[in-house]
């Protein structure tokens, strides 16, 4: 289930740590990389773990690069939780940055393969996953894109990395 703009601010945040990685030449590669740790509320405890989301090789000129991984969040039966994205180191929830020193690179993490609404934190447009917990894991798809754009196609050959804050919030 995701949810827009959906009244999680009254809920207690647990910081979970992501770590974005891009591989960059003129022909440049991808990968991002999550990582995660887990918080508690009252009465309640989650833990989340998520997949690497691999990207492929970049070719200015040849079309955007879409990839896609999974968070899995595991909460106490019955816990209501919400999984929300930062901007990452340099950018905004609508304009993430990948950097190599002073150059940069434009990215972004959708809810869907359709690419239509942001992850975020539920602010400024963007959305969040949201669910109440069963006995089971939920898994929460998300889906990277590194778009084919002027700004992209002038980034200088390197390495490019950024870090992603990942909430859950319960």
């Amino acid at each position: 289930m995701t949810a827009q703009n959906g009244g999680v601010d009254r809920l207690p945040r647990q910081r979970l740590t992501a770590t974005t990685t891009l591989g960059f030449g003129r022909k440049w590669a991808a990968a991002l990389l999550l990582f995660a740790v887990s918080g508690a509320a009252v009465g309640a405890s989650c833990t989340v773990s998520a997949t690497s989301l691999a990207f492929g090789a970049y070719l200015a000129g040849s079309g955007p690069l879409k990839s896609s991984g999974t968070a899995t969040v595991s909460c106490t039966a019955g816990t209501f939780f919400a999984v929300g994205a930062s901007g990452g180191n340099l950018g905004t929830q609508n304009q993430r940055l990948l950097a190599n020193g002073s150059y940069t690179v434009q990215y972004n993490l959708y809810l869907t393969s359709a690419y239509a609404t942001i992850w975020g934190d539920g602010t400024q447009n963007t959305g969040i996953f949201a669910a109440t917990a069963t006995s089971t894991p939920s898994v929460f798809p998300f889906y990277g894109l590194l778009p084919d754009n002027a700004f992209n196609q002038a980034a200088a050959a390197g390495s490019y990395t950024d870090s992603i804050v990942v909430v859950v919030s319960f």
